[in-house]
């Protein structure tokens, strides 16, 4: 029967091997899942692609068709790394949106909201005026007849 006294004792080179066996795995690891997910990052567009574009939310002024073609043309990523904010900001700055929010709906799709602007007077030559006192120019060929004109600099709009 061996007792402590007569087991050999390791050798400190075969600590030294052990731990730096242990670290190279640690970092081939660390390695291999970096480039992965870099790889699964590029890749990921092809694999989750957003395919639909959905418009809720009454819209008269502004089409359906519009605001998804508006969202389509800024698409740069996939379902997971496309940045809603890109497509947000675009929504947003056509003429007649007020406000839009954006959501993704598994598994290919954009889900867009979109409330537009009232108005509740023209402003001006070209533009419109609404109950919170946003000033808006729809372009002219869009203005709707029969509000009541108010006149001003912009500084002083409602």
């Amino acid at each position: 029967m061996a007792t402590p006294e007569t087991l050999p004792s390791p050798s400190p080179s075969a600590g030294l091997t052990l731990a730096a066996t242990r670290w190279l795995v640690a970092l081939g690891v660390a390695v291999g899942s970096i480039a992965t997910g870099a790889t699964l990052l590029r890749l990921e567009p092809q694999i989750l692609p957003i395919r639909v574009v959905t418009v809720d939310g009454a819209v008269s002024r502004v089409s359906a068709p519009v605001l998804a073609r508006t969202v389509n043309e800024r698409l740069q990523g996939g379902m997971l790394t496309q940045d809603l904010r890109v497509l947000h900001q675009a929504v947003v700055a056509l003429p007649w949106v007020h406000t839009a929010s954006l959501r993704r709906v598994w598994p290919d799709q954009v889900r867009l909201e979109v409330t537009e602007h009232q108005p509740i007077a023209r402003w001006g030559e070209d533009g419109l005026a609404t109950a919170a006192g946003l000033v808006f120019r729809p372009g002219r060929a869009a203005l709707p007849a029969g509000l009541p004109r108010l006149e001003g600099s912009d500084d002083a709009a409602p």
